[in-house]
């Protein structure tokens, strides 16, 4: 883990904190994440208990998707001799 006691580090934290903020103040402008929202709760209320499992099981496996990725470019990037 990376010790905090870095004035270097934090500068760079901080930075990066505000740069996050922008992107996502800048997003929720410009695109239609509230359309985007209100037609999703929509489509899960008009769909009932079935709309709460597809939406379920989909993000399940939007996240182990995304996990898997991460993985295989942790492991391509390490430079271990298993």
């Amino acid at each position: 883990m990376i010790a905090v006691t870095s004035g270097r580090f934090q500068s760079f934290l901080w930075l990066g904190l505000l740069v996050l903020l922008i992107a996502v103040v800048t997003a929720w402008y410009f695109l239609p994440i509230k359309d985007f929202v209100d037609f999703l709760s929509e489509w899960i209320s008009k769909h009932g208990a079935l709309g709460v499992v597809i939406f379920a099981v989909v993000y399940i496996l939007l996240v182990h998707c995304d996990a898997a990725g991460r993985i295989a470019i942790h492991r391509a990037s390490c430079e271990c001799r298993c």
